[in-house]
């Protein structure tokens, strides 16, 4: 009598491989697929070498919110895969080309990371708005098993299956120090958590959506994408465009992995140039292209690239504050020329700026002069009270020209009766800076 064996999807002895996926009769059952190489069968019971196997039985709550392809279709070639994905995130996204290409590569990798020795996370971080919300809808739509959380705790998040190989995608506005820790143990295989008296390895791709980068908090395999809100949202990615795009996708990455899966498991790509944990990330996303060796070398410039914009991001971080403070002084001198702002009420004032975004800082006067310097405002001493900017009509103009440079918020919003506000916006919209 032949053994029955309920599975999610394996690696047979032979290499064969069999993949879960959703039935195309039935989208709330589950079928299987298998795949020797050369052809792909798909049926609710696979007969093989003498056993038969079956899929897992899941609760409908977990299916309904679960991403899965129903079949495989061709793929084209790993370039054209990439384009087209790149193509969709730019669209729906607003994202520039580095970070789309950064991104697409990222979604092939996910179909990969049960053959990796590490998974990297993707932290996108900015305010709330429709480019962000589309990002991770398109993560849904893109990732290999992919399930959108919000609000999840460490205990609550231990608590999925993760032995299914999914892909957590989390909007998290604020990540605690606990969950930090439970998703840096996610990107590395053989690391174990308790929980209820058992052991679970949460080795996983993770999405995370956040307010602003986890930055020096985590220590692990990274890659960082700034997605903040733009004066033009991006085309609306309505519900049937996703589910066509799913669609189409999903079984194109499914071939994809199929076809690549050998290789990738046993690719020796490396990035030595590259310092850890970026190295360990380019190790992953480039294993997933061992036959393009062209793909290999940009994923090597793209986080070579990345990883310098991410530290000059964070570095010029108090410098944007900065410089949005001052816009907040000079209007609210409107109509006093050459009135003066001291830089402890500049600190003061980025305090409150920072503390309004979920990311409160603390610094003080000294400091908001070094960053004033390093901007090239002059400084000087005003009173007894201490050194600042004076606002004459000249430095109120360059402090709106600095503002649209980095985009801070407020601008966009603009100032009444500030002409300068307004000459800023009417160079925007006519495409005279900025663009």
């Amino acid at each position: 009598m032949a053994q029955t064996i309920k599975t999610i999807g394996r690696v047979l002895p032979n290499g064969d491989l069999i993949e879960i996926v959703r039935s195309s009769r039935d989208p709330r059952k589950l079928s299987l697929l298998h795949s020797d190489g050369k052809a792909v069968r798909i049926d609710e019971r696979l007969k093989l070498h003498g056993t038969i196997y079956m899929p897992i039985a899941f609760k409908a709550g977990f299916l309904q919110a679960l991403r899965l392809p129903s079949n495989v279709a061709a793929f084209g070639s790993a370039k054209a895969l990439i384009a087209d994905l790149t193509k969709a995130i730019r669209n729906f996204t607003g994202l520039g080309h580095h970070f789309s290409r950064l991104a697409a590569f990222y979604f092939v990798m996910t179909w990969f990371h049960d053959c990796l020795r590490t998974a990297p996370r993707l932290s996108v971080f900015g305010s709330p708005s429709r480019a962000a919300d589309q990002f991770m809808h398109l993560a849904t739509a893109f990732c290999r098993h992919g399930v959108l959380l919000t609000s999840v705790s460490p205990s609550s998040l231990l608590s999925l299956p993760f032995s299914f190989g999914l892909t957590l995608l989390l909007r998290q506005c604020r990540v605690s120090a606990p969950m930090i820790q439970l998703l840096d143990a996610a990107t590395k295989p053989g690391y174990f958590v308790p929980r209820k008296g058992e052991l679970v390895q949460p080795f996983s791709p993770v999405v995370l959506q956040s307010d602003r980068p986890l930055g020096e908090s985590a220590d692990c395999a990274e890659i960082e994408l700034p997605l903040w809100p733009t004066r033009q949202d991006p085309p609306l990615l309505d519900r049937d465009t996703e589910e066509t795009l799913a669609e189409q996708f999903q079984c194109r990455l499914l071939a994809f992995r199929l076809a690549n899966f050998t290789q990738t498991r046993n690719c020796r790509f490396d990035a030595p140039d590259l310092s850890s944990p970026m190295g360990d990330t380019a190790r992953s996303l480039g294993a997933c292209f061992s036959n393009d060796p062209e793909l290999q070398g940009e994923i090597v410039t793209l986080l070579r690239a990345s990883d310098t914009h991410a530290r000059i991001l964070r570095a010029t971080n108090h410098e944007s504050l900065a410089v949005e403070a001052l816009l907040f002084h000079a209007h609210e001198a409107q109509g006093d020329p050459g009135a003066g702002v001291h830089a402890g009420a500049l600190a003061k004032t980025i305090e409150v700026l920072s503390a309004g975004r979920g990311d409160p800082i603390k610094i003080s006067p000294r400091a908001v002069g070094d960053l004033l310097r390093s901007l090239d405002f002059k400084t000087e001493k005003l009173d007894r009270k201490g050194r600042g900017v004076v606002l004459l009509r000249d430095i109120v103009t360059r402090i709106h020209e600095v503002a649209s440079d980095r985009q801070v918020p407020s601008l966009a919003e603009g100032a009444p009766g500030c002409a300068q506000c307004q000459r800023m916006q009417e160079l925007h919209a006519g495409g005279g800076l900025g663009s």
